[in-house]
């Protein structure tokens, strides 16, 4: 999905606009008849604000820790777009279209968050898009959508070798960095890793999306629509990318930058969303929407690595970086005008998210709490044959405490001291990859979207 044109004003499971293809492909036949053009572009900012704390290693008591405020922006995975053609006639409606949406960014403060996040993005490429759909009657419409799809995975983080080496007198967090027992989180125990990876074949089941829906009259001007939207990898396998991994080795270990190569595997979501949409009075519409995506799939990163160097310097062949994700509802109400051919249309929505992870498990990595949306829109018909199109959307989540959360290296520590045993509560959190410095504190973030799109009606 595309996180900005989700929650669109005039786009959803009921509407007519260029979108649909990717959105609800029965709802082509509701746009305009005739051949249309268009060309979209999106973008999006969010800002977080993390009251840290951290784990004293002596008592294993929460301690006041710095705060952090960063802006999460890249102009490489943050802006996205769409280009397409896409007729309608009175039966059918068929189009074509290649997009590249915005991303998951994920936050690039060095330092204090570095143990969960050092930057990178996570996105979809839609290569090729193509659908249709077919109305037998004026009461409904069926339609599906065939999209092959590129991911891509940038990552960075930082690793606490000290903590990972335990009570180790030569390696763990009571060993010398710089004079001084190292602790947690100490910049000379700490090695950095930069992941780059893509889809490992296309065309693929891995790299293939499906999306079915229908559109239904249930009264004289309003409309119910349904869509829903196959995971990649169709519930065959998961998601498997490759590419290569740089880890720049702990200063304590002369801070050099070694090479190899790298596995991710994944579970990727399914989606449905249903819509309403319904004329009110001769010229405004009450629009409703309801999400569903099924993020509890995707519990984290599942990270192979693979190398002669990274086997020399003892760097780990597995690596979990967990997401910790559930299931995330959506729900939007709003109104818009009816479009009757006038030059300005205007639109407007509201919204509340569930947030998609437990506070406990909140982190710089996976920072999206509840949260409330408001979104404008605006439509401007330039002459006959010209439509503009932009929009913004503003969303506030209240502050988030994490309490002591579940991340913790004090499990890291245990699991070590039990031998591993692994039917501990202790090494399960290893195994899950929860056990690394604290995500503890209070978090709060605000996000905006906005897009802009232009269609020509041939």
């Amino acid at each position: 999905g595309d996180p900005v044109l989700d929650r669109a004003v005039f786009l959803g499971a009921t509407s007519g606009q260029p979108a649909a293809l990717r959105i609800n492909p029965a709802a082509m036949t509701l746009g305009p008849e005739g051949t249309h053009v268009f060309v979209l572009g999106t973008g999006a900012l969010d800002t977080l604000r993390v009251d840290r704390r951290t784990v004293d290693p002596d008592t294993g008591a929460l301690v006041g820790g710095p705060s952090v405020s960063t802006t999460i922006f890249d102009p490489m995975t943050s802006l996205g777009g769409a280009i397409g053609i896409y007729r309608v006639g009175q039966k059918f409606a068929a189009g074509v279209q290649c997009a590249l949406p915005g991303g998951d960014v994920f936050p690039a403060e060095e330092g204090d968050l570095a143990y969960h996040s050092l930057g990178g993005s996570h996105r979809e490429l839609a290569l090729c898009a193509l659908g249709g759909s077919y109305r037998p009657s004026r009461a409904i419409a069926i339609g599906a959508s065939y999209q092959l799809v590129q991911t891509r995975l940038h990552l960075r983080f930082a690793r606490d070798t000290a903590l990972e080496a335990g009570r180790d007198p030569d390696r763990g967090i009571t060993s010398d960095c710089a004079g001084a027992p190292c602790g947690f989180e100490n910049p000379a125990a700490t090695e950095t890793y930069t992941i780059d990876a893509t889809t490992a074949t296309l065309p693929s089941f891995e790299s293939s999306e499906f999306i079915v829906g229908g559109v239904l009259r249930v009264a004289d001007g309003w409309w119910l629509g349904v869509a829903y939207q196959l995971p990649l990898g169709l519930f065959l396998d998961p998601v498997q990318l490759t590419g290569t991994v740089d880890v720049t080795r702990a200063p304590r270990d002369g801070g050099d930058t070694i090479s190899g190569e790298v596995t991710v595997k994944f579970l990727y979501p399914d989606r449905l969303r249903a819509g309403i949409r319904g004329r009110v009075t001769d010229n405004l519409e009450v629009v409703g929407e309801a999400r569903w995506e099924n993020l509890s799939r995707m519990s984290g990163y599942d990270l192979r690595l693979y190398g002669l160097e990274l086997t020399d310097a003892g760097v780990p062949e597995w690596y979990v970086r967990p997401r910790g994700l559930h299931d995330r509802f959506v729900v939007q109400a709003g109104v818009e005008q009816v479009d009757l051919g006038q030059r300005v249309t205007l639109g407007g929505r509201l919204g509340v998210q569930r947030g998609v992870t437990s506070d406990e498990r909140v982190s710089p990595l996976t920072a999206y709490p509840l949260e409330v949306t408001f979104d404008a829109g605006a439509q401007l018909r330039l002459g006959h044959a010209w439509v503009l199109q932009a929009g913004y959307g503003l969303g506030l989540a209240p502050s988030v405490d994490t309490g002591r959360g579940a991340y913790d290296p004090l499990d890291r520590l245990a699991c070590i001291d039990s031998g591993y045993d692994f039917d501990t509560d202790a090494c399960a959190a290893v195994r899950a990859g929860y056990a690394l410095p604290t995500a503890s504190g209070v978090y709060a973030r605000t996000s905006h979207a906005f897009w802009m799109g232009v269609r020509y009606d041939l």
